[in-house]
C-alpha cells in the first residue's frame, strides 16, 4: 500500500489539509501518517484524525535533519503539507523543513495554498531572503487569478494545479441545508432586519501580528 505523510503547523495550513486526509483515510487505498506541530494539534484532533508529533520520534526540534529522520523511518511515496511560512521566532517551519529533506530523498511533495498572500510568503525564504528554497513538485492554488500571479512572479507552470482550498468544499453543503429559520435566528441574534443586506468581513488578526508596522488593523479597515 502506498504511503503519505502529511504535515502542517498554522491552523489554516491544517484546515487546508484535513479534509484530503479524511477522504484518504475514509477510501483506505493509501496510508496517511499525519505529522503535527503546536497549532496543527487542536485541528486535527477536532476533526478526529490520528496524528504523530516530533516527541514520536523522539526528537526535540523540526529541522531538516530531523525531517530527514522521519523520512528514513516511515519510507513515505509522497509528502503532502500545508503552507505555513516563518516569522522571526521561528525560522524552521515543519512543512518547510519537510519538503527540503524530502527533495534530499527524491520524494515527491504537494503543498496546499489556504489563501492569496501565502504564496509570497511560504516558499522563500523570509530570513535569508533566498527566493523558491522550499518549492515543492506540486502547488494546489486556490485559483485561476492566484495561478496568474504566481507564473507573473516566475513560478513554473507545471508547478502549479488550481484546486481550490479543500476547507471550503463544505460551503456548499452548508448552503444547501441552511434554510430561512437558521437565517432568521440569525438576524435576530444580530438584531437584523429581514429587508436589509448582512455584509461578512473576515481578516487576518493584523493587529497581533503586525502591531502598527502595516499602518492599518483589522479593526481600522
Amino acid at each position: 500500500m502506498k504511503k503519505i505523510i502529511a504535515a502542517s503547523w498554522h491552523p489554516g495550513s491544517a484546515n487546508s489539509i484535513f479534509p484530503v486526509i479524511k477522504r484518504l483515510e475514509k477510501e483506505k487505498k493509501i496510508k496517511v501518517i499525519t505529522l503535527c506541530h503546536e497549532f496543527s494539534e487542536d485541528i486535527f484532533k477536532k476533526n478526529n484524525i490520528k496524528y504523530k508529533t516530533i516527541k514520536y520520534y523522539n526528537l526535540k526540534n523540526i529541522s531538516a535533519n530531523s525531517m530527514l529522520e522521519i523520512l528514513k523511518e516511515e519510507k513515505p511515496d509522497l509528502v503532502l503539507t500545508g503552507t505555513s511560512f516563518q516569522d522571526e521566532n521561528n525560522k524552521d517551519v515543519i512543512e518547510q523543513t519537510l519538503t527540503i529533506a524530502a527533495r534530499a530523498l527524491k520524494i515527491k511533495s504537494l503543498a496546499v495554498i489556504d489563501g492569496w498572500g501565502s504564496d509570497k510568503l511560504v516558499f522563500h525564504d523570509l530570513i535569508t531572503h533566498e527566493k523558491f528554497k522550499f518549492l515543492p513538485n506540486i502547488i494546489a492554488v486556490t485559483d485561476k487569478i492566484l495561478e496568474k500571479r504566481m507564473l507573473k512572479d516566475g513560478y513554473n507552470k507545471r508547478l502549479l494545479i488550481v484546486t481550490g482550498n479543500p476547507y471550503f468544499d463544505h460551503l456548499l453543503n452548508i448552503k444547501k441545508t441552511f434554510e430561512d429559520k437558521e437565517k432568521n435566528k440569525i438576524r435576530k441574534e444580530l438584531k437584523i432586519k429581514s429587508n436589509s443586506k448582512i455584509i461578512l468581513y473576515a481578516s487576518q488578526p493584523i493587529d497581533h501580528d503586525y502591531r502598527k508596522e502595516l499602518g492599518y488593523t483589522q479593526k481600522t479597515v
